[in-house]
């Protein structure tokens, strides 16, 4: 009997194990596209530069009756530069689309484990915030606070940061990175493992199940 149920639990253990993997591997890969999106932008410059290049010279040859010849070639070469930089533009524009940006997070609220879950990752782990360590005034705020970073924290579905603040006195900020692709995502906070909360301020939209959601947008 004791055998059978460890059978089940050492399956669940090894799934568990490969998601973690699939998972490490597909963050891997998202670094690697970003910056294999940075060095074909960098292509870009350079394939532009040297059209630029190219042309000149085809302008300062043409003066010369004795290099009409030069100058053709030097035409010819600028003009398949210039096609490679356009080609190369809208392959940077279609690559970008499948870059993950960097969304910050921040969470503040009576909790001990807090997480932002969504249709990004089909409504799965979502990604786990950590605590700031920190001394609180009464209010909850930390020491130091100002007017300028309050305004850059304020609830908004930017896709520069998300942030939520509830009305708890004397509660815990929470912090972290979520890397997501251009779009629309529904998502959720989940405080201590089954409280699922909205952000008031954040717009919000029904999922096909009929469930109120946040909308979080990424540009």
């Amino acid at each position: 009997m004791a055998a059978s149920r460890t059978r089940p639990a050492s399956s669940l253990s090894a799934a568990n194990a490969q998601v973690r993997t699939l998972k490490k591997a597909t963050e891997e890969k998202d670094r690697a596209l970003a910056k294999a999106s940075e060095a074909l932008a960098a292509a870009i410059r350079e394939l532009s530069e040297s059209s630029e290049d190219a042309e000149v010279a085809a302008a300062a040859a043409a003066h010369a009756v004795s290099a009409a010849d030069r100058s053709k070639k030097a035409t010819l070469l600028a003009r398949r530069l210039r096609a490679a930089a356009e080609r190369a533009a809208e392959v940077s524009k279609e690559v970008d689309a499948y870059v993950p940006r960097r969304i910050p997070l921040v969470y503040s609220g009576m909790a001990v484990d807090v997480r932002l879950v969504g249709s990004f990752d089909n409504w799965g782990e979502g990604v786990r915030l950590s605590a700031v360590e920190g001394e609180r005034d009464e209010g909850g705020r930390e020491e130091g606070d100002d007017k300028d970073r309050d305004e850059e924290e304020s609830s908004s579905t930017s896709s520069s940061s998300a942030s939520f603040s509830s009305s708890d006195s004397g509660g815990t900020r929470f912090e972290g990175d979520a890397w997501l692709l251009p779009g629309k995502h529904l998502v959720k906070w989940v405080v201590d493992g089954d409280q699922y909360r909205l952000a008031p301020e954040w717009p919000t939209a029904d999922d096909e199940g009929g469930s109120t959601n946040n909308v979080l947008v990424v540009e």
